[in-house]
């Protein structure tokens, strides 16, 4: 939805950043528990710029063309 709205070339680095934050979070998981919180910021990062870029922009369009 964010690439349809946005771009597709940003949607895609964002879905790798999240790949790479569940990397860390499996990582971390394994290791210390204590190590999880990193891996779990960046792809919770990662998710909100993705839905709230997306949710933003059907607002935005909504509002501004006057359909809801």
């Amino acid at each position: 939805m964010f690439a349809i709205f946005w771009n597709d070339r940003i949607a895609a680095i964002t879905g790798l950043v999240w790949i790479v934050g569940r990397i860390l979070y499996a990582l971390g998981y394994v290791a210390d528990p204590s190590k999880r919180e990193l891996g779990f910021m960046v792809q919770s990062l990662a998710v909100a710029v993705l839905l709230f870029g997306a949710l933003g922009k059907i607002a935005w369009t909504m509002v501004s063309t006057g359909t809801y």
